[in-house]
Order: structure tokens, then sequence, then C-alpha cells
């Protein structure tokens, strides 16, 4: 279930919506003033982990063919 994130184009309010169904992403609408007059942002992502990778790490893998 992933949470799209949208800006309205009426208000230009930034928002956040857990979509459960791709076919439900026609149904959002702005929390703020209500409008479907909506677009979807670029969303990123982010990750955590400790330690750090350097590119000589990564010189010992190797691909068979």
């Amino acid at each position: 279930m992933p949470i799209y994130e949208f800006q309205c184009d009426k208000c230009d309010h930034p928002f956040e919506e857990l979509i459960f169904s791709a076919s439900k992403i026609d149904e959002v609408c702005c929390p703020n003033c209500k409008s479907t007059r909506i677009h979807k942002q670029i969303s990123l992502f982010g990750t955590t982990g400790s330690g750090t990778k350097s590119d000589a790490s990564f010189a010992s893998c190797t691909t068979s063919t």
C-alpha cells in the first residue's frame, strides 16, 4: 500500500494519501479545499543503514557467465 504525494492545483496544498488500489487515485481530493484538481508529485524514498560503502568494497563482486 504505497503512500502517494499530491499537490492541489487549486490551493497549492501539498499532501500525502495512502492508496489501497491504483484505481482509487481518481477519487482523491485535496483535504484543504476538497478540490479534485490535483496532481501526483514525484516521490523520493529514503533508506537507513549503518556504516559506509566505498567503491573499493564492490571490487570483489564477480559475475558468472
